[in-house]
């Protein structure tokens, strides 16, 4: 199942907790050419960097794919667990957008999740979050179509 209802309170339901505002983060150009695959976020992931709001991933964020592990086959950011070490990176994906990794039904445990990741298409490389800096060579390495530009 999705959490990804941000209409909806922190625990899902109508009218029963404080008003959700409106979050964006641009990472994107203005070069309109991309393209984006569904990948599933497995559900030990969390952005660090997202101070007080850990379990929601932000856009840009870059994610690599498991290949071992409890997260096999699945997404996440560099500093999971089971995710490979940077020389052994063989798939990354930049996330598209907010990924709520909270589950519906207990709003204090997190679940696997699906979501949009970038795999060819212009980025500024200043908004890309690597979480680990050792990764980011090898993240740009496997996303060959991504344009990481520095200045926009």
């Amino acid at each position: 199942m999705s959490g990804n209802n941000f209409e909806l309170g922190a625990n899902r339901l109508p009218g029963l907790s404080d008003e959700v505002t409106q979050l964006s983060r641009t990472f994107l150009t203005d070069h309109n050419h991309l393209k984006v695959i569904g990948i599933r976020i497995h559900e030990d992931a969390t952005d660090d960097g997202h101070t007080g709001k850990e379990f929601l991933l932000r856009p840009g964020l870059a994610l690599v794919r498991c290949e071992a592990g409890d997260a096999a086959g699945m997404y996440v950011p560099a500093d999971h667990a089971d995710a490979p070490d940077a020389a052994d990176v063989e798939k990354a994906v930049i996330l598209m957008g907010f990924v709520d990794m909270r589950k519906r039904s207990d709003p204090t445990a997190q679940e696997n999740q699906q979501a949009q990741g970038l795999i060819h298409g212009f980025v500024d490389n200043a908004q890309i979050i690597y979480v680990d800096a050792t990764y980011e060579d090898e993240i740009k390495g496997v996303l060959p179509m991504v344009e990481f530009m520095d200045e926009v």
